[in-house]
């Protein structure tokens, strides 16, 4: 009895442990659009990058879908009304120059209004934002992955190029 009640306990404290940072729950954060992805070696890492709309050629209907929802005004911490955000499932991405064996995909990705500022006078309220698009590459290295490489990616809106960019991509670990 005494063994399953351990069992139990050691259960309960692993599954309320943090998630694993880079994780597909729990992606690294970029800190910012040109900073570099850390591969693992050995291991998929999954990786946050948030991209000014100007980086890609997305037609701007896109953005225009994203409804500010006045309503949420003053209920969240800083006062600002809250960014919205939706899926872009239409959104594809095809990288180029990577080594053998290693892999990157796009995992999700979304298109953003990021309220930066709102702010309000007696007749109305004045929002500022900027348009977004946020992904998550899932970055997969093999065994014994090194170095560093610069990485094309060409994105695609339904079989529409829509721009590229670049990931300065580092292997390394195990």
């Amino acid at each position: 009895m005494s063994r399953l009640a351990i069992m139990s306990t050691s259960l309960l404290f692993a599954s309320c442990a943090p998630a694993v940072m880079g994780s597909q729950g729990a992606p690294y954060v970029a800190a910012s659009a040109t900073a570099a992805a850390q591969g693992m070696a050995g291991q998929t890492v999954y990786v946050q990058y948030t991209y000014n709309a100007s980086t890609f050629d997305i037609d701007e209907s896109r953005f225009d879908d994203l409804k500010i929802d006045f309503d949420t005004y003053n209920q969240n911490i800083t006062g600002d009304v809250r960014s919205p955000e939706n899926a872009a499932p239409w959104l594809e991405m095809k990288p180029s120059g990577l080594p053998e064996g290693w892999q990157i995909s796009l995992a999700q990705a979304w298109v953003r209004k990021n309220v930066v500022k709102t702010s309000t006078d007696t007749k109305s309220i004045n929002v500022r934002y900027y348009d977004q698009v946020r992904v998550i590459y899932k970055i997969t290295l093999p065994l014994g992955a090194v170095g560093n490489k610069l990485i094309e990616l060409a994105f695609t809106d339904t079989g529409k190029n829509v721009g590229s960019t670049t990931l300065f991509l580092k292997g390394g670990g195990l």
